[in-house]
């Protein structure tokens, strides 16, 4: 009887390995499937990337507005779109206290502080957590590789929030 079940399995004692062919069959498989998945995957990464660095520059901006409140000290964030960075400094002696990078493919396409005092990049915050200076409330546009955007939008009440679409546009 245990002649005839060991004879039904797949892997008798004879057998102890794969064949070549059964090995090439599943790499072959492997390679249709991951082919198929790679553009899904490249697709899927920037998106995280985009999300990511929209959060990052969120975060930053609250925490200079923390710090603001918590020190009685105006913080100033400057972003500068030729090169994809910002940082956070103190407005009474213009120490950088933080610095960010934004990862490779995504970019700081526009800000809109200030557009009229030459100053668009540039948002500070007051004191008591709001905006700086009157009206200056504004948005940091970030784009992808695959022209995705995603906007932090600043209000002048001190609010900082993440957004698909432009301020007034439909999210």
């Amino acid at each position: 009887m245990f002649k005839k079940v060991s004879s039904c399995l797949l892997w008798n004692e004879r057998e102890k390995g794969l064949t070549l062919t059964e090995v090439m069959t599943v790499l072959v498989i492997l390679g249709i499937l991951f082919c198929c998945g790679a553009p899904v995957l490249s697709n899927w990464y920037s998106a995280v990337c985009l999300e990511v660095a929209t959060r990052q520059v969120q975060s930053d901006l609250l925490w200079a507005r923390d710090r603001s409140v918590q020190e009685k000290v105006n913080y100033a964030t400057s972003f500068f779109p030729a090169i994809n960075e910002y940082q956070i400094r103190r407005t009474v002696d213009g120490r950088v206290v933080r610095r960010g990078c934004l990862p490779a493919g995504i970019a700081v396409v526009t800000t809109t502080f200030n557009p009229y005092t030459g100053l668009a990049h540039d948002f500070t915050w007051a004191t008591d957590g709001r905006a700086g200076l009157p009206g200056m409330g504004g948005t940091v546009a970030l784009r992808d590789q695959r022209g995705k955007f995603r906007f932090v939008i600043v209000s002048r009440n001190g609010r900082v929030r993440v957004a698909a679409s432009p301020p007034g546009g439909t999210e």
